[in-house]
């Protein structure tokens, strides 16, 4: 009896590990567009621009691979940005089988927001911007680095500062960002760190210009009141 409980002890603790070894992790880039690192950019206050978001997820059972995953991202509050910002479309590559497919999406809920931030809805959903496989030839494999969509993005009235738009994380129930996968029983999901992409906004050309001018017709009063008081 006590081998047989020890052989169970051994094959549980074994098999714990294995589950243990499972990892998942998105990736940021705007392919170098935005004047930043791949990460970062810099926007006039109504510009518009894309992310590519990938994905990898490593440890998986053999045999097995990746179906799905799920996404929310949040922005802060400061400066009222998080209503500036919409989320207008995306285009998906490995999962084409959207879980929330209506657009656009706005920064509005406080559900699974961290302190300063809104998290991403599609009118009353949670809007959860992932996707799962309609096919088992749309799954990808441990280790592999995976495009899964580009996400495109709308600003509107911005304020003039920087601001971070961010991924999700376990800690922000019930909204985790994660990817899940086929163990042969049911669907387990591997929740993933959290990614960030630096939104800076400028002033629009037009609205330098005017700055310019003002300065340089209080410039010329000054001037002109100088001359009249000698």
């Amino acid at each position: 009896m006590k081998k047989l409980l020890l052989t169970l002890a051994c094959v549980f603790a074994v098999s714990t590990a294995a589950f243990a070894q499972v990892s998942a992790s998105f990736s940021f880039t705007d392919n170098g567009l935005y004047g930043g690192t791949n990460t970062s950019g810099t926007f006039n206050s109504t510009d518009t621009f894309t992310l590519s978001v990938f994905g990898t997820i490593s440890g998986m059972p053999a045999g097995f691979s990746a179906d799905g995953y799920s996404l929310w991202l949040e922005t802060q509050i400061a400066n009222s940005f998080n209503t500036a910002l919409t989320i207008t479309g995306v285009t998906y590559f490995q999962f084409t089988n959207p879980n929330q497919p209506t657009y656009p999406k706005l920064f509005t809920d406080t559900i699974g927001a961290d302190s300063g931030y809104r998290t991403d809805q599609e009118g009353t959903n949670s809007g959860d911007l992932g996707a799962t496989a309609l096919t088992p030839s749309q799954n990808f494999a441990n280790g592999a680095n995976v495009h899964l969509a580009d996400y495109t993005f709308s600003i509107s009235g911005a304020a003039a500062g920087t601001y971070l738009l961010q991924s999700t994380t376990t800690a922000n129930t019930p909204k985790h960002s994660e990817i899940s996968y086929d163990d042969g029983t049911s669907f387990p999901t591997q929740d993933a760190p959290q990614i960030a992409y630096t939104i800076t906004i400028v002033p629009e050309p037009a609205t330098w210009s005017l700055f310019a001018l003002g300065a340089l017709g209080a410039f010329g009063v000054n001037l002109l009141r100088a001359r009249r008081r000698s």
